[in-house]
């Protein structure tokens, strides 16, 4: 069941009414994290705090005290969750009910970390944890430039790290990969790489105060890259990927018989054999 809650600038947030239906995302999140032995973390930045998920080969470098110099760490970022209910009111709380980039984290034997957005994952309570955060200002820079905070903190800038990005975590992956000096590799996976696009295509609100990944001025020269779509892709369509590349650049690798969630975890352990070997290739 749902409550109507009326906030400041008159947006309708709409929040579990039961205890039964809040507690489905914390239990679905807590069966993967021990599914896959992870360890949740938070951290905070100037700005927001940002919970975190580290997987077994990341912890067993972290209890040295310091992550070897030259380690590649993969760092995750998921999708947007559910800001909308029904396409029409903004969710109470936009963690997912069922993270796939955290399960996709689950199954990666390289040392990781996934990094969540402000507010996510049992965060909502936070006194910045306003709907435009999900809503709007999903990719504003507030948001990329809080995340890029905390994975200083996170990683030292003697390591390397490779970007992974889900859906909408593609799109704060590719502004991510901006603001870091240690990125050397950048992967999307269906990913949100035109939002102007991408709302006009599915009739949604601009996203106003977010950064548009194909519209970013970029300081850096691009960074090695490899954007993975889906052919039957009804969230993300194929155009809206292609669109970024024909400006950006990077591999596009499009698999067919899939869509914007089947069936990238089933074929993941390939996929991060592929990715592996990408990136360790030299130029």
């Amino acid at each position: 069941m749902l409550r109507a809650i009326v906030i400041k600038n008159n947006i309708i947030v709409f929040s579990c009414l039961t205890l039964l239906g809040c507690a489905n995302l914390s239990d679905n999140t807590l069966a993967i994290s021990a599914h896959y032995g992870l360890t949740k973390h938070s951290i905070t930045t100037s700005i927001y705090n940002h919970n975190y998920f580290q997987n077994h080969a990341y912890t067993a470098l972290r209890t040295t005290g310091k992550l070897p110099e030259k380690t590649t760490i993969h760092l995750y970022i998921g999708s947007d969750g559910t800001p909308w209910i029904k396409g029409r009111w903004i969710a109470a709380d936009p963690t997912p009910s069922d993270p796939l980039a955290l399960k996709l984290m689950g199954e990666d034997k390289n040392p990781a970390i996934y990094l969540s957005r402000p507010c996510y994952f049992d965060d909502i309570k936070q006194s910045y944890c306003h709907a435009s955060l999900w809503s709007s200002a999903r990719y504003s820079k507030n948001v990329i430039t809080s995340m890029a905070l905390a994975i200083k903190q996170l990683i030292n800038i003697d390591n390397e790290i490779i970007l992974l990005g889900y859906s909408g975590g593609a799109a704060i992956a590719v502004l991510l990969a901006d603001q870091l000096d240690n990125v050397v590799g950048l992967v999307t996976i269906a990913g949100n790489l035109n939002t102007d696009l991408w709302t006009t295509h599915h009739q949604l609100s601009p996203l106003t105060q977010s950064i548009n990944p194909s519209r970013y001025q970029y300081l850096k020269k691009p960074i090695k890259s490899i954007h993975l779509a889906a052919n039957n892709d009804k969230v993300i369509p194929l155009p809206i990927i292609q669109s970024y590349i024909a400006i950006r650049g990077g591999k596009l690798h499009i698999f067919n018989n899939a869509d914007h969630r089947c069936c990238w975890l089933e074929k993941w352990p390939e996929n991060l054999k592929e990715i592996n070997s990408y990136f360790s290739m030299a130029e």
